[in-house]
């Protein structure tokens, strides 16, 4: 998920003009109400280019987020860097991917990333500059990275926890979050307004040979159970 420092309208109408075809049948829409009001017309998901830009307000009126319908999941970072810098804004994205378990190959490579940029001083640039990067992320085992200066909030002394796993948590994740106004795990954080860009879908070899996927779908490959499941498992045991 993206975040910008920039009103929900500002960030969707930017991204409408920076990606937008004069000819194409693009479309920008406000869409009544927050995150799980709006998400449904994300749907289908697909493989390839994602064709729908959601953006939703936050709880904290300085911030707003966004998320795309890649069948993989929100890929931010090109849009977080163009929007930060068009938008002369700080900007930033994270990553929060469950590690996966050996025996089940649907599920995505675990992941935490923390990723700010700060608009380039010079005009010309057409993106931001990454100034902090923490990431954690999964392949044959675990693997720890930071690009630039600590940021003063950061519990650099986890860094070198002997488990590499434990270098950046979760915890850590949502307070690194929260140190810039943010709390991306909490549902009352997406009150809206919405707004969706949906730019006009071409054919692709992505589209021939993936079919496109609903929300249930995509959970049942990555092998991900919905929170309500969760919930309802936790309260019968």
């Amino acid at each position: 998920m993206g975040f910008l420092r920039a009103p929900a309208a500002a960030v969707a109408r930017t991204y409408y003009e920076w990606d937008h075809d004069e000819d194409s049948g693009d479309t920008l829409i406000e869409i009544t109400g927050g995150l799980s009001e709006a998400a449904p017309s994300l749907e289908p998901l697909e493989f390839g280019s994602p064709h729908k830009f959601l953006v939703i307000g936050t709880a904290n009126p300085d911030w707003s987020a966004f998320v795309e319908n890649g069948a993989q999941g929100t890929d931010p970072v090109g849009p977080t860097k163009v929007l930060g810098q068009r938008l002369n804004t700080e900007s930033l994205y994270i990553s929060c991917i469950p590690p996966r378990s050996a025996g089940n190959q649907r599920a995505r490579l675990g992941a935490r990333q923390f990723v700010v940029h700060r608009p380039n001083p010079d005009t010309s640039a057409g993106l931001a500059e990454t100034v902090r990067v923490i990431e954690l992320t999964q392949d044959s085992r675990w693997t720890f990275h930071t690009y630039g200066e600590p940021l003063p909030f950061e519990d650099i002394s986890a860094y070198t926890n002997r488990r590499v796993a434990d270098r950046f948590t979760p915890e850590m994740l949502a307070d690194y979050c929260a140190a810039y106004g943010l709390r991306p795990f909490d549902d009352d954080f997406f009150p809206g307004p919405s707004y969706i860009v949906e730019r006009e879908q071409t054919d692709s070899i992505f589209t021939r040979v993936s079919p496109s996927e609903t929300f249930a779908q995509a959970q049942a490959r990555l092998g991900i159970m919905p929170r309500d499941d969760l919930e309802n498992q936790a309260d019968s045991q």
